[in-house]
């Protein structure tokens, strides 16, 4: 049954275990959970394995915390899409403050009061390619966390599996100790019988003792293996020596697996490492776009009212500006030549991936 049980957990972890579904059963379960309620809802002590995978991916801390790289990059999506803000300037200039009194005699004047409006003109398509990168920024939030379930999910399946033959192993040794007490008191009574040497029943008596720290053994790795299972489930520690492997994988039908090509090929096809590691090169070349949009320059674009009040009269006046920078030294060549490295590691890790 074990060997079943391995082999079994083998195929479902190396095929994803329908881990977008999961992933996203479990993202619906962990959406709405505070993080000091995540220790006080029930737990069962008896868990199937679909139970546990399902259970972990709701409530795994690690799970739960890669899941905000994705809000995160919502958030960097919804500012890569602002413009930037106008500026406004008001100023009052030679305004007799001091008891000149300006006249026509000293000429002094005229007093001025002045409203301006600046705004910068981007150029280069830097807001599109900023939008592009955080879009693909997400893609690759979102390729991070299914990765991450995928992995988490195989581990949890590992991890029953190691519980379950945990149980097996302790109850049989238990079931062997047993048997052993009773062949060592039918020893006992023949020894007083003279029907066995006594040098047999001490024999006996050394086998027990071996079996006594055989079930020791035993326990001592189920509770390693409700430890290690209670961790990835995110449960409290004192729920671990609770915790107990239901079921088995008995009732699969050797007609449901499928053959070793075919697995293989949907493993491939659908790896959310890869998926992840092609959303990684998709940003690194629309970063790359992007830092090249920053070498351009971009102008800023000003009006200005201006009234001026003297003794000669008053006027009203607009007038219009324009500026630029002069790119002479910084043309954004450090942001091009690191998103060009990137760009480069991005692709040898897909490689790699592949």
């Amino acid at each position: 049954m074990l060997n079943e049980i391995i082999v079994t957990s083998f195929l479902i972890g190396a095929s994803g275990l329908n881990v977008s579904s999961l992933a996203a059963r479990g993202s619906a379960a962990a959406a709405p959970l505070p993080p000091q309620q995540a220790t006080e809802i029930a737990t069962p002590t008896r868990i199937t394995v679909e139970e546990a995978v399902n259970e972990g991916l709701g409530r795994n801390p690690e799970l739960r915390a890669e899941r905000e790289r994705v809000g995160i990059a919502e958030a960097n999506r919804i500012g890569a899409r602002l413009r930037p803000n106008p500026l406004l300037s008001a100023s009052a200039d030679h305004l007799d403050l001091l008891g000149t009194s300006f006249t026509e005699a000293n000429g002094g004047g005229p007093a001025e009061l002045t409203l301006r409006g600046d705004m910068d003109w981007q150029q280069g398509g830097k807001r599109a390619r900023r939008i592009a990168v955080a879009d693909r920024e997400r893609d690759v939030a979102r390729g991070d966390v299914a990765d991450r379930s995928r992995r988490l999910a195989f581990e949890i399946q590992s991890a029953f599996v190691d519980l379950l033959r945990a149980q097996e192993t302790l109850t049989l040794a238990r079931e062997n100790l047993a048997g052993f007490r009773r062949v060592a008191e039918i020893s006992a009574a023949r020894v007083k019988s003279g029907d066995l040497a006594e040098v047999e029943l001490m024999r006996t008596r050394v086998a027990l003792v071996q079996l006594q720290n055989g079930v020791h053994r035993a326990e001592l790795a189920r509770r390693l293996a409700q430890s290690r299972l209670q961790l990835l489930l995110g449960r409290p520690a004192a729920s671990a020596s609770s915790l107990e492997a239901a079921g088995g994988f008995r009732s699969l039908p050797a007609a449901g697996v499928p053959a070793a090509e075919a697995l293989v090929q949907a493993a491939v096809d659908r790896r959310p490492d890869l998926q992840a590691a092609v959303a990684e090169g998709a940003r690194s070349k629309a970063e790359l776009v992007f830092q090249q949009s920053l070498s351009k320059i971009d102008l800023a674009l000003g009006a200005e009212y201006r009234r001026q009040q003297g003794v000669n009269g008053t006027s009203n006046s607009l007038g219009f500006f324009i500026s630029a920078p002069l790119p002479v030294f910084d043309r954004n060549q450090g942001g091009v030549a690191r998103a060009r490295v990137e760009a480069r590691q991005a692709h040898l890790r897909l490689d790699a991936a592949r």
